[in-house]
């Protein structure tokens, strides 16, 4: 009869049932395998055999065979035999400690009173005598507040409830520790059982086994795949079995396998666990120890009694969790992994996907510690159809939320992350930085729906415009970013139109600053390029042919093809190139004056001709190329000659010398003896001058034949004024030009002089003096075509003294400048009053009235953003106060005054196009409002606001914009009279809602105290000639401090409380102008604590120009 090995807990006990030995207490026996036979056990006493001092045997030498658990199942090995009899005999005392297995239940609860707590095993305790604590091995003690003393041990989280089984199926210790704590300590009980704990995204591959051993067989494959082993007579063989190839190192991996239908049967002794390569090697698996012996740190024993092994040399331990109770030997799928926590785990399938652990270790093994699985066939074992065996490994950077976007149809760009940290951690894990090393860039995509945000791709681990969405790594659940239809994305068309002058210098800004899009230029005019690098038109704008008035300008369309990933769009750049010839009258040739005797048509001695048309006051007579060239050929080629060009004086005869030299007043015939002079010398070269009373004026030009003399030119001109002749010769006719160079800019030789003021339509003759000089030829008129000769307006110069040719390029981020001390130098410096409303078209009388007036020329880029094109004030923080011109990302403007941020009143100004320049004029006649005054029609009356724009080439200033209509647009009903301060920046409100554009100038001024508001005139010059402004209405007035309402006398350059006054900003055209001086103050250059300072910007912030109508 066998002996059933049983223990009785509630005596605390074990007892050898079949046998005549007795009753032992716990904590008196343990097992081990003899040494003489080891298919044999012994059972020693260790109480008797410290006291006794030998050892006491209760069994000796007996086969394993005669044992049983206490259910009646036999035993697989000595082994197995004598650890059942250790285990079960050395249960830890529950002598006032109740030690819980896996299937063991607490329910706590309070009585009616909350002064006792009632356990659901009977136990009564009062509230606030104990307390509950998680374990290192992952389950609750609950022990005595005083004393600490252990009251329950081992208990497991999922077994917990409180409130008579109110609370239940807790997720987590952390929430069953807490809610038991609640119900010990008397506070108000919670609800909570924790979250479910997150898994770990794995990815799954198969798994392979290698077989150990000599008496293991491989059979079947597939879904039959199994294993056979053959027993070897006597002995409990644990040197024979299988391991897997693959192995897992972190947390959340595992291996899953099923045995076919959860037969065991044939299974006996098979044990199943996770062998730690890390610290052994395989090879340790091949050697036949006690079961208990084998290097797995942790394995279990599934038929015919379920029993758990650790290695004890490990130190990681053993813990039985629920699913040790759920008849494991009957369950067909398995896993053996690492949980969350790092501790190494076997559990079963319960149901489909849910598995339920069976037994655990007590602590975390070391990270990355190197597991495979194994199973171990010790007798004659079938693992039947081991089928599916999987190894799942944790999917790297699996927490992190990846995206992919289709941007456009069909380029794929990822992988992409919404903050750069995963993005970087993405680089290292996958790409090719090395750890620590890792970095990324940043995306944005314009059709991402519902708005565009910044995504953050890996530096070395990414795809760029791929063909198909994402599909590895394999584990990663990929996320769309949603976009709009490709067609919405389009860039817009571009249409521009610019009004330029011929041969004007052009360079144009097409491609906005920060603008992504490609461009690309045709049927641009000749002496034009497109620099697809700066995004400029540049070059020199083509000359029109013939007059002003036959053709008083050229049109050039320019096709602008704008192209981004989504598709492209053809837009126009229209070039309207004005035509600066004014109309010539064609000579019709020449009248014989006399004194020479004429043979045919040729004469033989000095002669004089006139032309067939006189000159009037703002007349140029023009002698080109052609008419030179033919003069040189006519005269002699090898004694000198000279023709002369003048205008006919009062004393003029035909018997005068008209080439005199001799004289008071050499070159009698002409007025002022001012003339051109062409002379033909013996060595057959030639001479063009300018005489005045035969002294030459400015440089001569030497030529040697006709080809040459084609490309001189020269013109007598009068004055508009009909008080002076000018006369000019030039060998560069494209830098002197006789149709537009006027006489001031002429570079050639010129020289002129004053004459009595001609009357009203005078005229004057233009003389031809031939001087025969020592050549016997004759000179034959007729040679020579007159009519190449003409007459035309003089040029007239630009009226504007402002260059135009420079602006400062504002590109957003914190990009602005700055005035360097706006407190003293501010017309916008305020202080808190009302100030009385001004009469109409004035400023204001009350003395507390503070008048400005600004102008402003910009050029909008068109961002997408709110902006302050210049603002004065304190910041954009809640409660700051400004004065400011803002534009929003729809390109309206609006004029601002009032506190941040609800509390301001606006004007709107319209939208205003991009990539166009324009003036705006504000004005502030002094009167300040309160929040109640300050309606439409009273704000209205404050201000006066004009505009002019390129579109009319600055040559109109448009209506009133400072309507009731346009403040109620706006916003309206809130404070003036606060008082005012800070900064005055252009480009931003300091480094906030910065500017998008250009900038050419910038005008403040204070205004006087009851004085007119300016006139059209006035705000004309203030927007289209600053400088002229202040040399026409600032320089040698009176003007008004900005802190003072008092006038002061004489304004005048270079003076500081002047400058201080009156601020003009050229944005480059200034005269000191440079990025290291910054942009000065043209009052005085000199000042510092006027100028404007770079902030944020470099030095080719500062660009060149060309502004339609100015420039």
């Amino acid at each position: 009869m066998a002996i059933k090995v049983t223990r009785n807990d509630a005596g605390n006990c074990i007892t050898f049932v079949g046998s005549t030995n007795p009753v032992y207490w716990n904590s008196c026996l343990e097992g081990e395998i003899n040494e003489d036979n080891s298919n044999n056990v012994n059972v020693i006493n260790k109480i008797r055999t410290v006291e006794e001092g030998v050892t006491i045997y209760e069994f000796f030498n007996l086969p394993y065979t005669d044992f049983q658990d206490k259910d009646g199942n036999d035993f697989v090995s000595p082994s197995d035999c004598a650890e059942y009899i250790t285990a079960n005999a050395n249960v830890l005392s529950n002598t006032g400690t109740f030690i819980f297995s896996q299937a063991d239940l607490l329910d706590a609860q309070r009585d009616a009173t909350d002064t006792t707590v009632l356990f659901s095993n009977g136990d009564i305790f009062a509230v606030n005598s104990l307390t509950a604590s998680a374990q290192a091995d992952g389950t609750i003690k609950i022990s005595t507040v005083r004393g600490n003393k252990d009251i329950y041990t081992h208990l497991r989280y999922y077994n917990v409830s409180v409130l008579d089984g109110a609370v239940t199926g807790f997720n987590t210790i952390a929430a069953a520790v807490n809610r038991l704590n609640e119900v010990l300590g008397g506070t108000t009980i919670g609800s909570d059982t924790g979250n479910t704990e997150i898994t770990v995204t794995t990815t799954s591959s198969s798994a392979t086994f290698t077989v150990y051993g000599d008496r293991i067989t491989e059979t079947g494959a597939g879904t039959t795949l199994g294993y056979t082993s053959t027993a070897e007579a006597g002995n409990f063989d644990t040197s024979n079995g299988i391991y897997s190839n693959e192995t897992i190192s972190s947390n959340g991996e595992y291996f899953e396998f099923e045995q076919d239908s959860g037969d065991w049967t044939n299974s006996r002794g098979v044990y199943i666990g996770l062998f730690d390569e890390t610290t052994y090697n395989v090879s340790d698996l091949d050697v036949d120890v006690a079961g208990n012996a084998v290097k797995g740190i942790l394995y279990l024993r599934l038929h015919p009694t379920p029993f758990v092994f650790a290695d004890a040399t490990n130190g990681s331990g053993k813990i039985k969790e629920s699913g040790f109770s759920n008849s494991p030997q009957t369950k067909a799928k398995f896993r053996l992994g690492r949980d969350n926590d790092g501790r190494v785990y076997i559990a079963h399938e319960t149901s489909t996907n849910v598995f339920e652990v069976i037994c655990r270790s007590e602590t975390a093994i070391a990270t990355a510690t190197e597991l495979r699985m194994f199973a171990i066939m010790p007798l004659g074992n079938e693992l039947n159809g081991v089928r599916n065996m999987t190894v799942n490994e944790v999917v790297l950077g699996a927490a992190f939320t990846w995206h992919y976007v289709e941007s456009p149809d069909t380029e794929f760009y990822y992988p992409l992350f919404n903050n750069e940290a995963d993005a970087i951690s993405v680089d290292e894990l996958y790409g090719s930085a090395a750890s620590g090393a890792g970095s990324s860039h940043a995306h944005t995509f314009a059709d991402e729906l519902p708005s565009s945000q910044v995504w953050y791709m890996p530096q070395t681990y990414m795809t760029h415009a791929g063909a198909a969405a994402p599909t590895t790594p394999v584990g990663i659940a990929w996320n769309e970013i949603q976009t709009g239809v490709d067609t919405d994305y389009v860039p817009s068309q571009f249409v521009n139109t610019i009004n330029v002058n011929e041969n004007a210098a052009i360079n144009l800004e097409i491609r906005p600053a920060g603008d992504a899009n490609t461009y690309a230029l045709s049927n641009v005019p000749a002496g034009l390029a497109y620099n697809s690098v700066s995004g400029y038109l540049q070059g020199n704008a083509p000359d029109v042919e013939l007059d002003n008035v036959v053709n008083p300008s050229d049109t050039y369309v320019v096709t602008v093809t704008k192209a981004n990933d989504y598709g492209s769009s053809v837009g126009t750049l229209t070039i309207n190139v004005a035509n600066l010839t004014v109309p010539a009258v064609t000579v019709t040739g020449i009248t014989y004056e006399g004194n020479a005797t004429v043979t045919g048509t040729a004469v033989n001695a000095d002669n004089w001709w006139s032309i067939n048309e006189s000159l009037a006051a703002g007349e140029r007579f023009v002698i080109d190329g052609n008419v030179i060239s033919d003069l040189f050929n006519e005269m002699d080629q090898n004694y000198s000659s000279t023709i002369l060009f003048g205008l006919k004086d009062s004393s003029w005869a035909n018997t005068i010398d008209g080439n005199d030299t001799g004289g008071t007043n050499p070159s009698q015939g002409f007025e002022k003896d001012l003339v051109v002079r062409l002379q033909k010398n013996n060595f057959a070269s030639a001479e063009l001058r300018v005489l005045e009373n035969y002294y030459t004026q400015g440089s001569s030009i030497s030529f040697s034949n006709s080809t040459s003399g084609s490309n001189l030119a020269a013109f007598i001109e009068i004055s508009a004024a009909g008080d002076a002749i000018r006369v000019g010769i030039t060998a560069n006719t494209t830098a002197d030009s006789t149709a537009t160079t006027t006489y001031s800019d002429w570079s050639g030789g010129k020289g002129d002089a004053a004459i009595t003021q001609m009357s009203s339509g005078a005229t004057y003759d233009v003389m031809v003096f031939w001087d025969k000089g020592q050549t016997s030829s004759s000179f034959d008129a007729d040679n020579v075509d007159w009519t190449n000769l003409t007459e035309q307006a003089i040029p007239v110069a630009s009226t504007i003294t402002t260059a135009w040719d420079k602006s400062v390029d504002f590109f957003g981020g914190s990009q602005h400048l700055k005035q360097y001390a706006a407190t003293q130098a501010s017309a916008f410096s305020l202080n808190g009053t009302t100030v009385n409303t001004a009469s109409a078209g004035m400023t204001t009388s009350d003395n507390s009235g503070r008048p400005w007036a600004t102008a402003v020329v910009f050029n909008l880029d068109g961002n997408n953003s709110d902006q302050h094109i210049w603002n004065y004030g304190e910041g954009v923080a809640s409660g700051d106060d400004n004065i400011y011109l803002r534009v929003n990302g729809s390109r309206q403007i609006y004029f601002g005054w009032g506190r941040e941020t609800s509390n301001v009143n606006e004007c709107y100004l319209g939208t205003y196009t991009a990539n166009k320049w324009y003036g705006l004029y504000i004005a502030h006649n002094g009167t300040r409002l309160s929040g109640s005054s300050a309606s439409g029609a009273a704000l209205s009356s404050c201000f006066s606001i004009r505009h002019m724009s390129e579109t009319l080439s600055f040559g109109t200033l448009y209506s009133e914009k400072s309507t009731s209509a346009n403040w109620i647009a706006g916003t309206t009903g809130n404070r003036m009279d606060r008082a005012t301060s800070g900064n005055f920046t252009v480009g931003g409100a300091d480094s906030s809602r910065n500017f998008y554009g250009k900038v050419a100038s910038m005008v403040v001024t204070t205004l006087k105290i009851n004085q007119t508001m300016p006139t059209d005139a006035e705000i004309i010059l203030m927007i289209t000639d600053p400088e002229k402004w202040l040399a026409d209405n600032k320089v040698g007035a009176d003007y008004r401090y900005p802190w003072s309402s008092t006038t002061y006398s004489s304004w005048s350059l270079n003076h500081t409380y002047s400058a201080w006054s009156t601020q003009v900003w050229l944005m480059g055209d200034g005269v000191i102008d440079s990025f290291a001086n910054n942009i000065r103050n043209v009052s005085t250059s000199s000042d510092l604590t006027s100028r404007l300072v770079f902030n944020s910007m470099q030095s080719n912030d500062i660009e060149t120009v060309t502004i339609s109508g100015l420039s």
